[in-house]
């Protein structure tokens, strides 16, 4: 860490700013709790990341080789028809995903990866252009999390570079919304900001869309489902019929978008 450097734990709950640098510790201060709470107690097993800032660490942990190894051994190759990657920056991790599932494990499957960092979605004509990427994710909630805090509003202008370049390749591919976790208690019910982001990003050419918040297992998991199917359908029958169009490339370059040029 710097000087400046802006972190983020535990998926936003909290952030801090580094204030001071010394030879064996550093100095953070605590800058904002969400959802307005006035304390936040920082539990073991939480993720933290700076913003646009790469971690510097092997993509492929001892935690994922013991998931492999379960998934080898215990559960069996035969019933696993992707493995997916997540939290990579380039193309060298894309590399070793690939030498480690391929060679090390004898994984015949398909790979996938979950773009989840600003540098992985910088990288994504490269990476799926190699060919061994046959499923992409765009992992919308943890993006926003590990991004500059001013590329957030270009969201949907970065997917329609990612989705063109998934087409592009012949990779299927994923978008996670933020549909429907407005559903996630008994009581609540889908909010108009739900149903637009699901239009846009429709539009921006993803082949499947993504429930939010897991809330095909909330309360209302079976109305979600059927909601989702029905604003999904309405905005297909738009796009085909011309009434509503994909959304137009940018004419900002992606590392513009992602401040990272």
């Amino acid at each position: 860490m710097e000087v400046g450097d802006f972190a983020v734990f535990d998926d936003g709950k909290m952030t801090a700013t580094v204030r001071e640098i010394h030879d064996t510790y550093k100095v953070i201060e605590c800058t904002e709790i969400g959802g307005g709470k006035e304390s936040y107690t920082l539990k073991g097993k939480k993720g933290i990341c700076v913003r646009n800032k790469p971690l510097g660490i092997d993509c492929i942990t001892e935690h994922d080789h013991k998931s492999l190894d379960f998934a080898k051994h215990t559960l069996g190759f035969d019933y696993v028809d992707t493995i997916m990657v997540s939290y990579f920056l380039h193309q060298k991790h894309i590399e070793d995903f690939v030498h480690i599932v391929r060679d090390e494990y004898n994984y015949t499957g398909n790979l996938g990866a979950k773009f989840e960092t600003p540098f992985a979605v910088n990288n994504v004509d490269w990476i799926l252009s190699t060919g061994a990427i046959k499923l992409a994710m765009f992992g919308r909630g943890d993006l926003r999390v590990e991004m500059d805090l001013r590329a957030i509003p270009n969201m949907h202008d970065i997917q329609v570079y990612f989705f063109e370049a998934c087409k592009k390749y012949g990779v299927e591919s994923i978008c996670a919304t933020g549909f429907l976790e407005s559903m996630m208690t008994p009581e609540g019910c889908v909010e108009p900001s739900e149903i637009g982001d699901m239009q846009i990003s429709m539009r921006t050419g993803a082949d499947h869309l993504m429930l939010s918040a897991e809330s095909s297992y909330g309360p209302q998991a079976r109305k979600c489902i059927e909601t989702e199917n029905a604003y999904q359908r309405d905005t297909y029958e738009k796009l085909i019929t011309g009434q509503i169009s994909p959304r137009e490339k940018p004419t900002q370059t992606l590392s513009e978008l992602l401040y990272l040029s």
